[in-house]
C-alpha cells in the first residue's frame, strides 16, 4: 500500500488539463441491501497514541499500527488488555527497514503472524505471536517484480507484476510459476497500466482449500478476483467502474503517466473476514483532494462484496473513516476516525450485529 503514497505523492503534479465532460462512475448502484451504521469507540485506546497512520492491521486479538514517518515504524494494541507496545524502529543498515511499504496476514500454523514489506530494501519480515507478544521470526527477499501482494501459503505470494504480466504467482524462492492476466482489459498499456493501477492486495483460504487473491484499485474505482489452484490461476470477477485519467508524458528515460484532475480515488483501504471483503470508497477525484488530501484517506462509504465479487451490503457510516482491519478473534470490523481536535479515536463494529441487521 505504501506504493499507493508515494506514488500520490510524487505525481501530485498533476497535469492540469480541464474537468472535461466525462462523469466519474458510481459503483454505489450495484448494490441491493444498504445500512447505515454508528461506531463504537474502544475507550481503552488514547486519542493521542497515533500521529498518522497509513494503514492498520489485525491478526489474534491484536492490532497494528503502520506509521512509516516515526522512529518506530509499528504500534501494537491489544484490545483486551489495553496495551500499546511500539516496534519495528526505523534504520539504515543493511538488514533495518526504512519504510513500510505493505502489511498484510502471514500464514502460519504455529499462531497469529503478520508481514512487513520495506520495498526500499526488498526485505520481508514476518512476525509471531508468542508469550503474548511479536517477534521477528522469518526474514525473506522480495521477489522481484511484484508491486503488491498477498501470501496464499507461507512459501507462495501472488500479486500484481511490474511489467509482461497483470498478475504473477510466485514462491519465497523467487520461482515464478504463473502469469496471467494483461492491461488491455482496462484499455491500458505497459508501462502505463503498471503504473496507473496500483492498488490493495488481500487473499482468503476457501472451504474447498483453494486459495483466492483480491486486487482493489486506488486509482480509479475497480477490482479483480483470481482464483489460485495448484496447477492454475484464473480471474473470476473483473469490475472497473471508473478509469483514470492521465496524459502520457516523454522524457529522456521514457513515457510515464500524469494523472488528470478528474482521475478518482477508489480503494484507500481494504480487509476481509474469510467470508466478505470490506472495501472503504473514497470517490473523491484528484482535483478534490488537493483542496484537502486527507478526503483520499477518509470515507463514510464501505462496499462488501464475497468472494466471487458479487456487490452484497453498502455500509454508510456516520462518521469519516480511515482505513480498516477484520480482526477473526473478536468478529469485529475496527478503522479509524476523527475527534474534533483532529486525533485519531479507533472504533469498531460488532459484525455479528451487522449481519443480522443486513440479513446476510
Amino acid at each position: 500500500m505504501k506504493s499507493v503514497i508515494a506514488l500520490l505523492c510524487v505525481v501530485l503534479v498533476l497535469w492540469c488539463t480541464g474537468c472535461g465532460d466525462t462523469p466519474v462512475g458510481d459503483s454505489r448502484e450495484e448494490f441491493g441491501k444498504e445500512l447505515d451504521v454508528s461506531w463504537t469507540s474502544d475507550v481503552q485506546f488514547p486519542v493521542d497514541s497515533l500521529g498518522n497512520p497509513d494503514f492498520m492491521h489485525a491478526t489474534g486479538g491484536h492490532l497494528i499500527f503502520a506509521e512509516p514517518r516515526n522512529e518506530r515504524l509499528l504500534t501494537v494494541y491489544n484490545p483486551t488488555f489495553g496495551t500499546i507496545a511500539r516496534m519495528l524502529p526505523k534504520g539504515r543498515a543493511a538488514n533495518e527497514f526504512l519504510n513500510v511499504h505493505q502489511i498484510g496476514t502471514y500464514p502460519s500454523d504455529s499462531g497469529a503472524s503478520f508481514f512487513v514489506f520495506d520495498n526500499f530494501s526488498s526485505k520481508i519480515f514476518v512476525y509471531s505471536l508468542s508469550g503474548g507478544h511479536f517477534t521477528p521470526n522469518l526474514q525473506l527477499n522480495a521477489p522481484d517484480g511484484l508491486m503488491s501482494f498477498a501470501f496464499l501459503t507461507p512459501d507462495q505470494m501472488l500479486g500484481c507484476a511490474k511489467d509482461d504480466s497483470r498478475y504473477m504467482r510466485v514462491d519465497t524462492s523467487g520461482c515464478i510459476d504463473a502469469r496471467f492476466g494483461d492491461y488491455e482489459a482496462f484499455k491500458l498499456t505497459i508501462p502505463v497500466g503498471s503504473s496507473l493501477l496500483q492498488g490493495l492486495s488481500i487473499s482468503a483460504a476457501m472451504p474447498d482449500r483453494q486459495q483466492r487473491y483480491a486486487w482493489f484499485s486506488f486509482y480509479g474505482t475497480g477490482f479483480q478476483i483470481i482464483d489460485s489452484a495448484t496447477d492454475s490461476c484464473r480471474i473470476i470477477a473483473s469490475k472497473m467502474y471508473a478509469m483514470p485519467e492521465f496524459e502520457i508524458m516523454s522524457a529522456s528515460a521514457g513515457s510515464y503517466p500524469v494523472f488528470g484532475q478528474r482521475t478518482p480515488i477508489g480503494y484507500p483501504a481494504v480487509t476481509t473476514d474469510g467470508r466478505y471483503i470490506y472495501a472503504l470508497y473514497s470517490g473523491h477525484t484528484l482535483a478534490e483532494i488537493m483542496q484537502n488530501r486527507d478526503m483520499a484517506w477518509r470515507s463514510h462509504t464501505i462496499h462488501v462484496y464475497d468472494w466471487e465479487g458479487n456487490p452484497c451490503l453498502l455500509l454508510h457510516s456516520d462518521s469519516a473513516l480511515k482505513t480498516l482491519a477484520y480482526d477473526n478473534a473478536t468478529n469485529r470490523l475496527y478503522a479509524l476516525n476523527m475527534t474534533d481536535e483532529g486525533l485519531y479515536r479507533l472504533v469498531y463494529l460488532d459484525m455479528a450485529e451487522i449481519y443480522r441487521q443486513a440479513d446476510l
